[in-house]
């Protein structure tokens, strides 16, 4: 055990100083990339796996502390084309948000959960009932920063299924939005063609989206018949 939680660490330490690196050094902003876009582009057209790992393992950054998650995102969609840059986003935040998880909850999460069990109990007992609704929320409509959600979810006694289903998914639609808009860049020369009517449509129904788990949840205790 001490031996797993020693290898999770430096893995961790490992990203987090290679993502600190790319960030501090103005590797990891739009204009840095939109500059660079036709070496990244050769880059990958020559070492395309090399690439999608890199993105992958910087993605994972992102789940951990790392802010800019909507740049990656929308420049995944520029350099690799929408559904890859999905794939790719998707696997790396979901990687990144399990290791945050994991650190969460075995460095703080048990010894909290044992503190303070008594003052904890209903909302466990919340979270037991509806925690995957609220995650599914928080994901789709970003809300609250990406990484706080990882340990904080950490902290409760959300199962680790439900951490990591409620997160792939609930990425989905995000990642689907954002990365179409890094594609429509590629043929863009001005930013704000971005803002078409489709892209509202878009993001109005990822708003309805992210919003339908609660209404369902809302409904389900409304038609319970009363004793």
């Amino acid at each position: 055990m001490h031996v797993k939680r020693i290898s999770l660490l430096f893995f961790m330490v490992m990203i987090v100083a290679g993502a600190t690196y790319l960030w501090q050094g103005d590797y990891l902003t739009f204009d840095s990339i939109q500059r660079n876009q036709t070496a990244l582009l050769e880059f990958i057209d020559r070492h395309y796996a090399k690439a999608v790992l890199l993105y992958i393992l910087i993605y994972v950054a992102t789940g951990l502390f790392l802010p800019g998650a909507l740049i990656l995102t929308i420049s995944g969609g520029m350099l690799f084309g929408t559904l890859p840059a999905v794939m790719y986003a998707n696997t790396g935040a979901t990687c990144g948000s399990i290791l945050a998880f994991m650190l969460s909850r075995h460095a703080l999460g048990h010894y909290i959960q044992r503190r303070f069990a008594i003052q904890l109990e209903r909302f466990n007992q919340e979270l037991s009932r509806h925690g995957p609704h609220y995650l599914l929320v928080l994901r789709i409509l970003p809300i609250v920063p990406f990484f706080v959600v990882n340990y904080g979810a950490g902290l409760t006694r959300i199962p680790f299924v439900s951490f990591v289903w409620t997160t792939s998914i609930g990425m989905l639609p995000g990642s689907l939005i954002y990365s179409y808009f890094g594609s429509k860049l590629a043929r863009l020369s001005e930013a704000e063609g971005l803002f078409s009517w489709e892209i509202l449509l878009a993001l109005v129904l990822l708003s309805l989206f992210a919003l339908l788990p609660v209404a369902v949840h809302h409904l389900g205790i409304r038609k319970k018949p009363t004793s």
